[in-house]
């Protein structure tokens, strides 16, 4: 018999070296999305350094475990409440300070930013990130002398989710979510649909399977031409909540602009001081 005759025609051969290349690359695909996740999740924008001019006398920094996390607290007074925010994966804190106080007059304010956010050091991921948020909660307490009945936690897009994670742990008084989400995974799902991202994402920030257990007041914030975080992934976490949910959906604003809207300062702040 002639090698001749054992050889596949020429078109499938050319189908199986398109389809090798195809998977090649796929997998390639997948290789970067799971290297590169921890970038795309935590970029980690540089200080900005009109803010550290700004607010030199109210820095604070905190070590832990070796670690250096640097932020603010703009104190209002030992009876004050104290309003703690997280930011999303790329502000730097810093950023919100002038905003937040706005938003939050009778309230004192810690912005602390994530590990390699502004003057933070460290590798962040989520294990690290909330394992953070707790021991920054707990020194600031101390510190401060405040209770965690008085403490509100403020996330905001990323931030929701350590803020859900930091509230399961810590009895405060009622969480601020703006534009938050149920998972890290089908926030990836949706925009990466040809990938297989819950077998690739390592950061998931599940805060739906969370949300039940939770008896807090919360207050959701969405936005309705969010690109970002999809408006399904933010009403499945807001159905789950297990404590009284006040909801207001602006259809107009984006992921970016939607804290900037007055409708949202103005129902945030009535939210505030009614806890």
């Amino acid at each position: 018999m002639s090698t001749r005759g054992k050889l596949l025609p020429r078109w499938r051969r050319m189908a199986f070296l398109i389809i090798g290349t195809l998977c090649m690359f796929y997998l390639i695909a997948c290789l970067g999305l799971f290297l590169l996740q921890r970038k795309i999740i935590f970029p980690a924008p540089p200080a900005n350094t009109q803010v550290l001019a700004d607010y030199e006398d109210q820095q604070l920094i905190i070590d832990h475990n070796g670690i250096s996390l640097h932020g603010w607290f703009i104190d209002r007074g030992p009876d004050t409440p104290v309003m703690i925010y997280y930011q999303g994966n790329g502000e730097d804190a810093g950023n919100c300070i002038e905003r937040l106080q706005e938003d939050a007059p009778e309230y004192s304010l810690l912005v602390m930013n994530f590990r390699s956010y502004g003057l933070s050091e460290g590798i962040p991921g989520e294990q690290e990130v909330v394992a953070d948020a707790l021991h920054v909660f707990d020194i600031v307490c101390e510190r401060y002398q405040r209770k965690p009945e008085e403490v509100v936690l403020y996330g905001r897009s990323l931030g929701t989710g350590v803020a859900v994670q930091v509230a399961e742990q810590r009895p405060v008084a009622g969480l601020v979510l703006i534009t938050p989400y149920d998972a890290i995974t089908h926030v990836a799902a949706h925009h990466y649909p040809f990938f297989f991202v819950h077998l690739l994402i390592r950061h998931h920030f599940d805060s739906f399977s969370r949300a039940p257990k939770m008896r807090q007041p919360v207050f959701f914030i969405t936005a309705g031409q969010d690109a970002v975080i999809p408006n399904s992934c933010s009403e499945k976490l807001i159905d789950a909540w297990g404590g009284p949910v006040t909801h207001m959906h602006i259809e107009e604003a984006t992921h970016g602009d939607v804290v900037l809207q007055e409708e949202c300062s103005i129902a945030l702040t009535m939210f505030l001081n009614k806890l």
